[in-house]
């Protein structure tokens, strides 16, 4: 049964295996091991048995967190595992005094937007052309989800 676990620097590998698959550009190893190694940021990760399916990575500025990035392996993917990433995200993220989740996604990334509108963010603005893509510049849907007393509300 998939269990979800802080995320560590001991789990770079893994993390850094998805997070290539997963994005283009893709972080750098410098910058994937500043993440993971920030107390401050809140990294978690889903293991089925020993093997990490997907991770999240939130970097919190006193009540304000802003999820930075989120990757599931392609082999697991419709599997609810990005929905319960985000759900135990929010729960700590709540418990420790945040009060709001911040977020950007690309605008033409459909699955991500559907799960996010799942989990009550709304979209309160937008980044005209800032992403560089193959298929040209794309926007930035900047999202928000309120937390209220450790729940999504």
């Amino acid at each position: 049964m998939p269990r979800i676990i802080p995320l560590a620097q001991a789990r770079f590998v893994d993390v850094e295996r998805i997070e290539q698959a997963c994005f283009q550009p893709h972080w750098s190893a410098a910058t994937l091991n500043l993440y993971l190694g920030n107390p401050e940021n809140l990294c978690l990760g889903i293991l089925d048995g020993d093997t990490l399916q997907g991770f999240a990575i939130f970097s919190r500025f006193e009540t304000d967190a802003e999820l930075l990035q989120i990757a599931v392996a392609e082999a697991c993917r419709g599997q609810g595992i990005a929905s319960q990433l985000l759900s135990a995200a929010h729960g700590q993220l709540g418990q420790q005094g945040v009060t709001d989740i911040l977020l950007e996604v690309n605008a033409t990334n459909a699955p991500a937007i559907t799960l996010y509108k799942k989990h009550h963010y709304r979209q309160d603005g937008c980044r005209k052309n800032y992403y560089t893509t193959p298929q040209g510049r794309q926007d930035a849907l900047l999202m928000r989800l309120g937390l209220a007393a450790g729940k999504e509300s």
